[in-house]
């Protein structure tokens, strides 16, 4: 429920503060005096686009604050869901700063437009031109017939069959395209993995190979430089090893008068062991190089193979070929059990198809019961509202299953004696359509929680009884919603628990909307200018006193 609503700074209003009643406010005032600005200003708080033209002081920011009693569990778990205090008392604000930029908030923290959304589509329902004429597309009504059911659980059934069967649909449109393109790419993608195959990736490494064959390439060289080496640490005239041994001679002289150098001794020592190590070692390896032309041969016609294979592939090393080899070789498995896939898939795609018949044929008698129980409930409602020979028939036909079932539904309407029904969007005058509406907003406050109603003048076009028949109807609903009514009619004005004016008000440099509460005499002599005119006569206070007491609801305190 609505508890206040505070605007600052928005179109003509400068500052405006409304505290409904739980049940029916209505909401009166000149034409161009702001009504519509207000209504405006509760879209924006609902998540519409924002722009900086709405600002009254461009140098200021735009405010829209709702303060909200939340009774709904369903809702107070969505809030919690979206990371947010699930307060039973909740504020609700829109900011626009004057650069344009828009920021929402619930309990003070900031959230996402479509979080908006989500939470006021629960809070507030608003009741415009726009929805009045979209009762006649066949969405809406469609939509229409399923608030309606006392089982919801039959179409989220349904939808839950229909999701499952599109994604396998999708999933198996997606293979056969697969199947068609592999089967061209099937033989190039062979000969590739026969390339791959054939080389022995996995008993190769390229780093070795390689410096196996650069030796190969070098052996007379090296041969060559290591006997050299070895002559020159132990088997030429003057070698290293002859050298090192009249060094340390002379060090063994030094020994027997100082032991200073003993340690430079026994590391000259060390070396020359080693010395003597690294000449048999030489010998040893360059005993076992030797030209090997077939092998020499092989190591480049491998790597030869190797590199124009990592060119092809635009890739380095064995790894990524190996990778690229099994890929190759698991797209090939599949598309020989392709064909498998897809059969075992359309095979469940059948299953599925006959299961979502039925879902849809059950969500088609359920809404065929709830067509007949929203006639049955709109034509008396027409009557009291000035359709007295209205009928209304809801035609029904199938067609392909979508997200919204198996039926194409359209609501046929005559507001005419004698006169057959016709499709409701082609012959529903704009009076029609309201009243139409407003048998639609009836019937669904009785079969579900609605949140709070905003009605923009959806008694216009209509007088007299009817209005007052109208006015009734929205007093009656307002026994268990809260509704808020902007309108221009006197026997809604005088329904109302509350009854707010909203006026220009020209005091300042610039003429802005103001609203007040009207009670007591206020209030009387609006709705008698409603009813007569600037001045008044006595016969229009006197209708206007009876309408008071005869239309204004008593006070109720409802849950939300």
């Amino acid at each position: 429920m609505l508890l206040s609503l505070r605007i600052e700074n928005y179109a003509l209003i400068s500052s405006l503060r409304l505290e409904p009643s739980s049940g029916l406010t209505t909401i009166t005032g000149e034409t161009g005096a702001g009504k519509s600005i207000m209504l405006g200003a509760m879209q924006l708080l609902m998540g519409q686009r924002a722009e900086t033209r709405v600002l009254l002081d461009s140098q200021k920011k735009c405010v829209i604050e709702a303060l909200f009693r939340i009774q709904k569990k369903e809702l107070l778990d969505l809030m919690e869901d979206a990371g947010l205090d699930a307060e039973v008392e909740t504020i609700v604000r829109r900011e626009i700063a004057p650069g344009g930029k828009s920021r929402a908030f619930v309990n003070d923290t900031p959230v996402t437009l479509e979080v908006l959304k989500s939470i006021m589509l629960q809070l507030v329902d608003v009741h415009s031109q726009h929805e009045t004429l979209s009762l006649g597309q066949e969405e809406e009504q469609i939509d229409l017939l399923d608030a309606l059911s006392d089982q919801p659980g039959i179409l989220q059934d349904y939808r839950s069959y229909f999701s499952e069967f599109k994604a396998l649909e999708k999933e198996l449109e997606s293979l056969q395209q697969r199947k068609n393109q592999e089967s061209k790419e099937a033989d190039y993608n062979q000969f590739l993995l026969d390339e791959l195959l054939e080389i022995k990736l996995d008993q190769m490494d390229q780093s070795a190979m390689e410096e196996e064959l650069r030796v190969q390439e070098n052996a007379g060289m090296i041969r060559m430089k290591m006997e050299e080496a070895i002559q020159a640490l132990g088997e030429g005239e003057s070698n290293a090893q002859n050298s090192l041994a009249t060094a340390l001679q002379s060090l063994q002289h030094i020994r027997k008068v100082s032991h200073d150098l003993d340690e430079l001794h026994d590391r000259l020592q060390a070396s020359m062991t080693e010395v003597r190590d690294i000449q048999g070692e030489l010998d040893r390896k360059a005993a076992g190089i030797e030209p090997d032309p077939e092998r020499m041969l092989f190591l480049q016609q491998e790597l030869s193979r190797l590199y124009r294979l990592q060119k092809k592939h635009q890739v380095d090393g064995i790894a990524a070929l190996v990778q690229i080899r099994q890929s190759l070789e698991q797209s090939l498995y599949e598309r020989e059990h392709l064909d498998e896939l897809l059969e075992k898939g359309f095979q469940k795609l059948q299953s599925l198809e006959v299961a979502l018949k039925a879902k849809g044929e059950a969500l088609s008698l359920e809404r065929k019961k709830n067509a007949e129980l929203f006639t049955s409930r709109l034509i008396p409602i027409l009557q009291r509202v000035g359709i007295p020979f209205g009928q209304m028939s809801i035609n029904f036909s199938s067609k392909d299953p979508s997200a919204k079932g198996i039926d194409q539904v359209s609501f046929l309407f005559s507001a005419n004696k004698g006169h057959r029904p016709g499709p409701l969007r082609q012959v529903a005058s704009g009076g029609e359509f309201s009243r139409l509406m407003l048998g639609v907003k009836l019937i669904l406050a009785e079969k579900t929680s609605l949140p709070t109603l905003i009605f923009d003048e959806i008694d216009a076009g209509i007088s007299g009884e009817v209005a007052l028949q109208v006015a009734s109807l929205i007093r009656t609903m307002s026994q268990k919603h809260q509704v808020i009514c902007i309108t221009h009619l006197p026997q809604m004005a005088a329904a109302g628990e509350q009854h707010y004016f909203v006026y220009k008000d020209h005091g300042a440099d610039q003429s802005v909307s103001a609203i007040r509460l009207l009670t007591g005499q206020e209030r009387l002599q609006e709705i008698a200018v409603m009813i007569g005119g600037a001045r008044p006569s006595a016969a229009a206070i006197q209708s206007a006193e009876e309408l008071l007491a005869n239309g204004k609801g008593a006070p109720t305190n409802k849950a939300d």
